[in-house]
C-alpha cells in the first residue's frame, strides 16, 4: 500500500493542478483505445470476404506450374498433398496497341467444374 500511494500521491497532486491537461490526456488515451479498437475489427471485416470467396471456388492452397505435365502428377502425389486439381493451359502473353503496353494470361479451363480451384459465376453461364 505504501509504494501505491507513493506513485499515487503526485498524480492525484498534478490532476488537482492541471485539470486542463488531466482531461486532454484522458480525451488523447480514449480516443487511441478507439482507433485501435476499430483497427481490429476493420480487419475482421476485411478477412471475411476472403475466406467466402475462398470457400465458395474451392482455391487452393498453392499452386504450381510447369511445362511438363509429368512433373505435376508426381507432385499431385507426393507426400502431404491432400487433393489436387486438373492441370490446365495457361499462355502469357504481351499486348500492345495505341502506345500502351500490357501482360496478359490467358487460363484454359474445362466446361465442367472442377472439384477444387473452380471459378465463381456470379452472372449469365
Amino acid at each position: 500500500m505504501g509504494r501505491t500511494l507513493i506513485a499515487l500521491r503526485p498524480a492525484l497532486r498534478d490532476l488537482r493542478r492541471r485539470p486542463a491537461q488531466s482531461l486532454l490526456l484522458l480525451i488523447i488515451i480514449a480516443a487511441t483505445a478507439a482507433t485501435l479498437t476499430l483497427g481490429l475489427l476493420v480487419r475482421g471485416a476485411a478477412d471475411d470476404p476472403w475466406d467466402r470467396t475462398r470457400a465458395a471456388t474451392a482455391g487452393p492452397d498453392a499452386v504450381a506450374t510447369a511445362a511438363d505435365t509429368a512433373a505435376l502428377r508426381d507432385l499431385a502425389r507426393a507426400p502431404g498433398v491432400v487433393e489436387a486439381g486438373t492441370p490446365y493451359p495457361v499462355l502469357s502473353t504481351t499486348l500492345r496497341a495505341r502506345g500502351a503496353t500490357v501482360n496478359a494470361v490467358a487460363h484454359g479451363r474445362a466446361t465442367a467444374p472442377d472439384r477444387l480451384d473452380r471459378p465463381y459465376v456470379t452472372d449469365g453461364r
